[in-house]
């Protein structure tokens, strides 16, 4: 094999650890915005400290996964479960605080 194959395949296994990356990326991404989603359900269940405890989980939960978004290329699907994931925060704090709804 010359040194112009062994580029070529160098070229070839790093578009596909690419590829794989960003999969296994999306992947973690979109569990991320489930368990945001788990939380504002259980926020939405409870009262008190627990529910701003849960407020709290999925607040931190959501930034983290807008952060990761960062430079992904998202499907609509993901574009618009994190939107979903938007709104249930800002309804959730709307319950607790009226005047943080924006």
């Amino acid at each position: 094999m010359g040194n112009g194959d062994k580029a070529q395949q160098v070229i070839l296994q790093t578009r596909d650890l690419r590829c794989e990356t960003e999969d296994v990326l999306l992947a973690a991404l979109r569990t991320a915005l489930l368990a945001v989603g788990t939380t504002c359900m259980l926020a939405g269940d409870e009262t008190g400290e627990e529910r701003a405890r849960y407020l709290q989980q999925a607040e931190n939960g959501l930034q983290a996964v807008v952060k990761m978004a960062q430079g992904m290329r998202l499907t609509q699907q993901d574009r618009h479960a994190l939107e979903q994931a938007r709104r249930d925060l800002r309804s959730l704090r709307g319950k607790i605080d009226p005047s943080s709804e924006h």
